[in-house]
């Protein structure tokens, strides 16, 4: 089966910025973000934020109905509202289990990576942690699903498999 590395799309330049050292992120219940945004903001599917240590990947409600169908997960909603401008939207942190599947190298980057067939185990969606980077990969199945929502401001990087 064939993997792609999910990453956030680097050219929208008007893209959601959510404040990941908010201590809301760490909590494991739902919760309600307020921001100001404007009429060129872009709402994106997929969003990757770090705060010290810790990475959150968030998807939209679109994004998490697909992947959802896939695996299961842990989960925590929250709500990111302008109330000045009466917009709402929902989105999902997702916490995805981490395989060591990946073939270490020196120079590592996103272009280079190898991932264990035998490690992986026919898994949709798994998390994979190479120097201090984490990332998503997903499989060809969910990508081709992923891709015919018409997913906004994502990349998929194909991966190498051995």
């Amino acid at each position: 089966m064939e993997y792609f590395l999910l990453e956030e799309d680097n050219k929208l330049q008007n893209k959601l910025k959510l404040n990941f050292e908010n201590k809301d992120f760490e909590k494991e219940e739902a919760f309600i973000i307020n921001l100001k945004t404007d009429k060129y903001t872009q709402f994106q599917d997929y969003i990757v934020g770090k705060n010290i240590f810790t990475y959150y990947f968030c998807v939209s409600e679109k994004f998490y109905e697909i992947i959802s169908s896939y695996e299961d997960f842990n989960i925590v909603p929250f709500f990111v509202t302008d109330v000045e401008n009466k917009i709402q939207k929902p989105y999902f942190k997702i916490d995805i289990e981490e395989i060591d599947c990946i073939e270490e190298k020196t120079n590592q980057t996103n272009k280079n990576v190898t991932l264990y067939k035998d490690k992986i185990k026919d898994k949709y969606i798994f998390k994979i942690k190479y120097n201090t980077i984490e990332k998503l990969a997903i499989s060809i199945h969910l990508a081709e699903n992923l891709l015919k929502s018409l997913p906004y401001g994502i990349n998929l990087i194909p991966v190498e498999i051995m």
